[in-house]
């Protein structure tokens, strides 16, 4: 199998946005690097004033930039084969981009469903929250730019595999426990514990809030019934 740390920026969050840099290190099953690679993309679209004053790309700088096809097509093309684990904070952001580009077979590990379980009472899951958290070095220049993240990625999963006592492959069973939700993650509530919230409010977000993650939708629909099972 090959493995890749894959970092996108994009020129927004939505779903008619476009990657303006990706980065990759492949590494093998004891993280010793392999190949690497990062390039600017021509999005064919301008950057978003949100997206830029995060990424700090700006239109100029990928107006000669290659595009994703002529990248994936290139640097790109390592990451083009039948048996590739691809791994990324979030990595469902990254996909939603760049998967259109993958072979459908290709295996997904998210960093973030693994630390929610390797480390549960961190204040959050971000990744900078975890670097800092666990003592990891960090490049603040290369802060929010795709190849920075992924050095400091592969720092975390070298530090989940050794706490949590797994390799590549534990790590890939850890993000598939589902996680318990006991608190209001979103919203006016957030941080109220479940079994807490007014009812009116539980009905209103299994009835009527069409973005309710579907983990969400499941504890709150376990929360209901334990309380009529009282």
């Amino acid at each position: 199998m090959k493995i890749f740390f894959v970092d996108t920026e994009t020129t927004g969050l939505g779903k008619d946005d476009k990657i303006c840099e990706v980065a990759y290190i492949q590494v093998d099953d004891d993280l010793n690097v392999i190949s690497h690679s990062t390039s600017l993309i021509n999005p064919g679209r301008p950057i978003s004033a949100g997206a830029g004053a995060i990424n700090g790309i700006t239109d100029a700088m990928v107006a000669k930039a290659q595009t994703i096809e002529d990248y994936m097509a290139g640097d790109g093309s390592a990451m083009v084969d039948d048996d590739v684990l691809i791994i990324g904070h979030n990595i469902a952001f990254d996909m939603k981009y760049l998967g259109q580009h993958l072979p459908e077979s290709v295996k997904t590990l998210c960093t973030v469903k693994c630390a929610r379980h390797i480390y549960p009472d961190a204040e959050n899951h971000k990744q900078a929250t975890l670097a800092y958290m666990l003592g990891l070095t960090t490049d603040r220049s290369k802060a929010h730019s795709a190849d920075g993240d992924i050095e400091v990625l592969i720092q975390i999963v070298e530090r989940m595999m050794r706490d949590a006592g797994v390799d590549f492959a534990g790590l890939i069973a850890i993000q598939d426990i589902p996680v318990k939700i006991t608190k209001m993650n979103f919203g006016m509530h957030r941080g109220m514990k479940l079994e807490d919230l007014p009812a009116s409010y539980v009905r209103w977000c299994l009835e009527d809030y069409k973005a309710l993650k579907p983990d969400m939708r499941q504890a709150l629909l376990d929360m209901k019934a334990a309380k009529h099972a009282h």
